[in-house]
C-alpha cells in the first residue's frame, strides 16, 4: 500500500472530530499513521485507520457531549432559550406572523410526506417486503397448491383472494363489511403478527373447515372500541356463525391500497360463506376458476427473475399449449408495485409532483420568514451594535439569532401538527389516480409522522435563520451606534430650535412642543 492513501484518509476522518481534537492530536495521529504504513509488519493500515478512525471521531463527540451536558454551555443555551422566547413574546404581530407561516408549510410537507410514505415507501407494512412478489395474473386454487410446493425458490408461498363484502350481523346489528379469504401460510410469509388472539392457521384452512375470523386493526378499533375481549365472539357473516379468533397488528391493511378489509377468512370456508351466483362454483376445486393472488417469499440468494422462470415451467405443465403455440411465460412483480393497482406509475407522479409543490410552498415561507427576520434585525441594529460595544462577541450574537429561529421553528412545528392533521382530514375525501381512496389507507400522525416533523422543523430554523442571523452578527458597531448619536443630536437640535423661535425657555421642556 502507498503511504500517502493511509495518510489522506486518516486527514480526511480527523474533520469528523471535534476541532479541539483536530488542533491538539491531529498532527501526531497522521505521524503515526506515517510511522505505521512504513513498518512491514503492517499489512493492513488503511483499515486500521478506518476503523480506529470512525470509533475515535465517535469517541470524541461522545466526550463533548457529555462535557456540555454537565457545563456551562448548556446553560447559556438554556438562557438564550429563554431570552428568545421573552423578545419574541414583545412582538406578538411578528411572532403570529412567522409562525402561522411556517406552519402552513411545516404541515402541508407533513401531511404529503405521509401520503408518500404510505403509497411509495411502504404502501404494505409487512416484514422485508422487498423479499415478496406477485404472480402477474390470478391463478386458482388447485394451481396455488402445486406453486406452494416449490419451496427450493421460495420460502413459503401465500394466497390471498378478495370476498366483496359480506352481510354481517354485529350484536343484533346488520352492515356491510369487506372480507378476504387467505390460505393459512399467508400472515406467515407476509410476516404479519395478532395483537389478540391468533392468525389463521393451515389447520383452519381446509375444505369445510371451521368457520374462524381474524379482524383488521383498523375494523377492530372503529367498530369495537379496542375491546380486545373480541376474541372468541360469534358474528354472522352472510347468515353463518363464524368465530372470531384473532386481532391483526396494526399498519397492515392487505396487500392492496385499495382493499383495506374488514375481516379475513381461510379459503377453506369459501365455499361455506358465499352466496349467489359464486355459490355455484366449488373454489377449491375448479381449475378454470382464478380468483388468487399468489405471493411468494424468494429463498435467500434467488431473484425474481429465477423465480419467475421456474414458475414459468409449473405454468406450462398445469396449462399445456396447443401443438405450435409459444408458450406463455409467467411474470413475477414487487408486492409494493401491485399494491398501487395498475396505475402505479400514475401515482408515484402524482404523489411526486405533490411533494415537489409542498417542497416549494416551504422554501417560499422561509424565505419569508428571513425576509422579516432580516427587517427585524434591521431594526435591532442599535441594539446589537450596543451589546457588541460592551463586549459581547459575534459568536455570542449569533448564537442568541439562531436561537430565536429554532424557537420560531418550535412553534410552527407544533401548530404544523394540527395543520397536517387537517391536511389529512381532508385528503381523505378524494382519490388517486386508478381510483384509490385515500380514506382506505387510514392516515394517521404517528411516532414516525412527529420524528419527520421535528427534524422538519430544525432544518427549516436553521435554513431561514442562518442569513439574517449572520449579518445581524457583523453589524459595524461604530455605524450603528453613530446612528444612534445622530438620532439623539437631531432631536437636541429640534428643541434649539424651538427656544430660538420664543415656543419655550430653556427652563422649560420643549419636548412635548417637539
Amino acid at each position: 500500500m502507498r503511504p500517502h492513501r493511509a495518510v489522506r484518509l486518516a486527514s480526511f476522518l480527523l474533520w469528523f472530530c471535534p476541532p479541539s481534537f483536530r488542533r491538539e492530536c491531529g498532527e501526531e495521529v497522521r505521524q503515526f499513521v506515517r510511522t505505521a504504513v512504513n513498518d512491514p509488519t503492517n499489512r493492513s493500515v488503511f483499515w486500521m485507520v478506518a476503523r480506529d478512525g470512525v470509533r475515535c471521531a465517535f469517541r470524541e463527540w461522545l466526550g463533548v457531549v457529555v462535557a456540555l451536558k454537565a457545563g456551562e454551555p448548556m446553560r447559556n443555551i438554556a438562557r438564550d432559550l429563554r431570552l428568545s422566547v421573552r423578545l419574541l413574546a414583545k412582538s406578538p404581530t411578528f411572532t403570529l406572523a412567522a409562525v402561522l407561516t411556517l406552519a402552513l408549510g411545516i404541515g402541508a410537507n407533513s401531511a404529503i410526506f405521509t401520503l408518500a410514505d404510505a403509497t411509495l415507501l411502504r404502501p404494505v407494512q409487512v416484514r422485508d417486503p422487498g423479499q415478496l412478489v406477485v404472480w402477474s395474473w390470478t391463478s386458482a386454487y388447485p394451481d396455488y397448491q402445486e406453486y406452494a410446493k416449490r419451496t427450493d425458490v421460495f420460502a413459503g408461498v401465500a394466497g390471498v383472494g378478495g370476498g366483496g363484502r359480506l352481510n354481517l350481523v354485529i350484536d343484533g346489528t346488520s352492515e356491510l363489511g369487506r372480507a378476504a379469504f387467505i390460505t393459512g401460510q399467508t400472515l406467515d410469509v407476509l410476516g404479519v403478527r395478532a395483537v389478540h388472539g391468533r392468525t389463521i392457521l393451515p389447520s383452519d384452512d381446509v375444505a369445510d373447515g371451521p368457520l374462524v375470523a381474524v379482524l383488521g386493526h383498523d375494523y377492530w378499533r372503529t367498530r369495537f372500541g379496542s375491546d380486545p375481549s373480541v376474541v372468541g365472539k360469534v358474528i354472522r357473516a352472510n347468515g353463518r356463525p363464524v368465530t372470531v379468533v384473532g386481532v391483526l397488528e396494526n399498519g397492515f391493511r392487505g396487500i392492496s391500497l385499495s382493499s383495506n378489509p374488514a375481516l379475513y377468512l381461510p379459503t377453506g370456508t369459501y365455499n361455506q360463506v358465499q352466496t349467489g351466483f359464486f355459490s355455484r362454483v366449488n373454489a377449491l376445486t375448479a381449475r378454470g376458476f382464478v380468483w388468487l393472488t399468489v405471493i411468494g417469499r424468494l429463498q435467500p440468494g434467488v431473484s425474481a427473475q429465477q423465480a419467475a422462470a421456474t414458475m414459468s415451467g409449473v405454468y406450462a405443465q398445469l396449462h399445456p399449449r396447443e401443438p405450435g403455440e409459444a408458450p406463455e411465460r409467467l411474470e413475477l412483480e414487487p408486492l409494493s408495485s401491485r399494491a398501487l393497482g395498475g396505475g402505479a406509475s400514475d401515482v408515484r407522479r402524482f404523489v411526486g409532483i405533490l411533494v415537489c409543490v409542498v417542497g416549494l410552498t416551504l422554501l417560499i415561507g422561509c424565505a419569508n420568514v428571513a425576509n422579516l427576520l432580516l427587517a427585524r434585525a434591521s431594526a435591532r441594529r442599535r441594539e446589537i451594535g450596543v451589546r457588541l460595544a460592551i463586549g459581547a462577541t459575534r459568536g455570542r450574537v449569533l448564537r442568541q439569532m439562531l436561537a430565536e429561529s429554532l424557537v420560531l421553528a418550535a412553534l410552527g412545528g407544533i401548530v404544523g401538527v394540527a395543520v397536517a392533521w387537517l391536511a389529512m382530514r381532508l385528503l381523505s375525501t378524494y382519490q388517486l389516480p386508478g381510483g384509490i381512496a385515500i380514506e382506505n389507507m387510514r392516515l394517521e400522525i404517528n411516532g414516525f409522522v412527529l420524528a419527520v416533523t421535528f427534524a422538519l422543523s430544525t432544518v427549516t430554523g436553521l435554513l431561514f435563520g442562518v442569513v439574517p442571523a449572520w449579518r445581524a452578527s457583523h453589524t459595524d458597531v461604530l455605524a450603528s451606534l453613530r446612528d444612534q448619536s445622530r438620532g439623539a443630536t437631531s432631536r437636541s437640535g429640534v428643541r434649539s430650535t424651538l427656544r430660538s423661535a420664543g415656543y419655550c425657555s430653556p427652563a422649560q421642556d420643549c419636548s412635548r412642543a417637539a
